[in-house]
């Protein structure tokens, strides 16, 4: 049994350990229930968990020199995006030349003929949950929303997409599975190495040797 101090943040794991992974049903039973709860059992990345609630923090505020900067960042970050976004949608649409306009503005980059994975990252634009999603929905020549990355804002046409190929996949199962199968007992072997350090009683007898 470990005690874990969790907070509502959903950003390094919520405050749970890097080899269990986290859980939105995990945080939200924490902040939804009394002291004394007991959950049922939760699924997490890679090990089952119950929790049940011992104890809450205060609430406190940092001192405004120590989030300054951070606090500095996240709003620069938020004004260059609604800017960019003001941009996009006064300057391109479907019927646009993006390279004439690239070529004239330097705000804006073209990049063409780029391929990869429906939920990789892509070499200069990154990945987002934005970007994924509009990769599935779009097909061969229509042209995306506006779309946000980390560091970038950007439009998506779509040149062609790779159909499902049955016979490469059906090639491909059994080394597929395999590694599947070692990533997650890896996993679970790591997990369950850290629970028995975490709870073995270790004697130190490097005094007694001569």
């Amino acid at each position: 049994m470990k005690s874990l101090k969790i907070h509502e943040g959903f950003n390094s794991n919520s405050g749970f350990p890097f080899q269990m992974g986290t859980s939105r049903a995990a945080v939200r039973f924490i902040f939804d229930n009394d002291f004394g709860a007991i959950s049922d059992p939760i699924q997490m990345d890679n090990q089952i968990i119950v929790l049940t609630i011992l104890d809450e923090e205060s609430e406190g505020y940092k001192n405004l020199e120590d989030v300054k900067n951070s606090i500095k960042s996240v709003l620069t970050r938020e004004k260059k995006q609604a800017y960019a976004l003001e941009l996009f949608d006064s300057k391109l649409n479907a019927d646009n030349n993006w390279d004439a306009i690239a070529k004239e503005d330097s705000l804006f980059t073209f990049l063409s003929n780029e391929s990869g994975t429906l939920g990789g990252s892509f070499k200069d634009i990154g990945k987002s949950n934005e970007i994924t999603g509009a990769l599935l929905a779009l097909e061969a020549n229509q042209i995306s929303n506006t779309l946000t990355t980390y560091n970038t804002v950007c439009k998506i046409k779509v040149n062609s997409k790779d159909t499902f190929n049955e016979d490469n996949y059906n090639d491909s199962y059994s080394e597929i599975k395999e590694q599947l199968l070692n990533t997650k007992n890896r996993a679970n072997y790591q997990a369950w190495l850290n629970h028995m350090k975490d709870n073995s009683k270790v004697n130190d007898y490097r005094s007694k040797m001569y």
